[in-house]
């Protein structure tokens, strides 16, 4: 909700990301510092305020991660639709005595 909100409204403050959630001001504190420690936020100062901006490289890395592994696996289970299917076709051939 949080890298959600960065992405469709842009650099914004704490007091900013808290507006209509039903969490804590902490708690949203606690969500921030986690996406930071994970470079997916990233954090200026301007004036006295934190502004907080999406960082979405890493979101795109593992974004070409997970498509690659899908790709695999796709590749993977139509391979086995299509044993699967010639098997069923050998089978009806082929019924038992």
């Amino acid at each position: 909700m949080l890298l959600d909100a960065l992405r469709d409204q842009g650099d914004q403050s704490l007091t900013g990301l808290c507006e209509g959630l039903q969490i804590t001001r902490q708690a949203v504190t606690k969500h921030l510092a986690v996406l930071e420690d994970a470079d997916l936020v990233r954090v200026r100062r301007q004036g006295r305020e934190r502004v907080h901006t999406l960082n979405a490289a890493p979101l795109q890395l593992m974004a070409t991660w997970v498509t690659t592994y899908s790709t695999f696996w796709n590749d993977r289970l139509d391979a086995l639709e299509a044993q699967l299917k010639l098997g069923a076709t050998r089978h009806a051939d082929h019924p038992p005595d």
